[in-house]
């Protein structure tokens, strides 16, 4: 939303995560920002799988099939390196890395799990 702002130190973190790790430098405080030539550019993708599923049922896809759907994108978009936030189990992720990491470069962030 545009009227949620992030602390200025989180923002820092991010900004410094998207360099260092997605090799993605955006202007800093111009709000969005188009891709820059040269590389960079990345999918971003927060799954929410634990509330969501319980939520929600019969409307969240599988692991497996939201990782299909990531594969997808990221082929349309030309793209190929994706960072997920993710709340999913362990046992979920290794499906997802399967489906997705073959051709892919994954950024993979969730409370037990850190893959850059």
């Amino acid at each position: 939303r545009s009227s949620m702002v992030y602390a200025d130190h989180l923002r820092s973190e991010g900004y410094d995560y998207m360099a260092n790790q997605l090799n993605y430098k955006p202007e800093r405080g111009k709000g969005r920002t188009p891709l820059l030539d040269g590389g960079g550019s990345f999918l971003a993708v927060h799954m929410r799988r634990r509330d969501y599923l319980y939520a929600h049922p019969g409307y969240i896809p599988s692991i497996k099939g939201a990782a299909n759907q990531i594969k997808r994108m990221l082929e349309k978009l030309q793209i190929k390196k994706v960072f997920i936030a993710t709340d999913a189990k362990d046992s979920g992720i290794c499906v997802m890395l399967y489906c997705v990491m073959k051709r892919f470069s994954l950024h993979l962030i969730n409370e037990t799990i850190v893959i850059l």
